[in-house]
């Protein structure tokens, strides 16, 4: 059961129904948008790409390699999207909690993706890449909260059902264009750099969070360590 005062932060939080007659095209947009392109810079590289360059420079000891980058990738997403969720969640600006995240991901993100490209040692390309997973989770651990910060329940599953056509065209597209270029992996990466890039900032112009300055913090976000509480069993209440 929830307090009082968890029951009035929820209320502040969240959009309610009365509060939004009409589906936010907006919100939507972006999330279609976001999901494209959050996807496509990560699963480009994660399922083209990144073999193919470790192919490049060690096709010895490949799929090793790739099965022990693929396991180490795992957990660091694991991590980074939980601490990346709850310090979004945390956030107060006059942008919005998660917009910072995206658009500071998004830079970052882009350092890391040149590095990829220019970088021919393989503990230097697989250190990058690690980096680079981490940042991804964190866009999309904020990206995602758009959807319970700005949608109203009456309108969720239209808003989840666009983020998912977004995603699926990435997990689709990416790999289908990428596999053109296994054989000019610089070209590849550039190509899913600059549609990362542009998806992404597009999401969030059209998208316009407001500023949640004002806004009262939520009682299960007070910490970044607060994010792993959602993993544990739920504890029974005392009656």
């Amino acid at each position: 059961m929830m307090t009082s005062n968890e029951a009035s932060a929820n209320d502040v939080l969240m959009v309610r129904d009365d509060q939004q007659p009409k589906f936010p095209w907006r919100t939507g947009a972006g999330l279609l948008l976001g999901g494209a392109g959050w996807f496509w810079g990560f699963q480009a590289l994660n399922a083209v790409l990144l073999p193919a360059k470790i192919q490049m420079i060690d096709p010895v000891n490949k799929v090793t390699i790739v099965a022990m980058v693929s396991t180490v990738t795992m957990l660091i997403s694991l991590v980074a999207g939980i601490v990346g969720g709850a310090l979004s969640d945390r956030t107060r600006t006059r942008f919005g909690a998660r917009t910072p995240w995206i658009v500071g991901g998004v830079a970052i993100g882009t350092v890391l993706l040149v590095l990829f490209i220019v970088f021919e040692n393989l503990a230097a390309v697989l250190a990058v890449w690690w980096l680079y997973a981490a940042v991804y989770n964190v866009i999309l651990a904020a990206g995602c909260a758009w959807q319970p910060d700005q949608v109203a329940p009456r309108w969720r599953g239209t808003a989840s059902s666009m983020y998912g056509m977004g995603h699926q065209a990435a997990l689709l597209g990416a790999q289908v264009i990428a596999a053109l270029f296994v054989t000019n992996i610089s070209m590849g990466v550039l190509i899913s750099l600059v549609i990362f890039d542009v998806l992404s900032l597009a999401a969030v112009l059209i998208d316009q969070e407001k500023s949640n300055k004002d806004m009262p913090r939520h009682p299960h976000a007070r910490s970044v360590f607060d994010g792993f509480r959602s993993f544990l069993p739920p504890v029974p209440c005392r009656p």
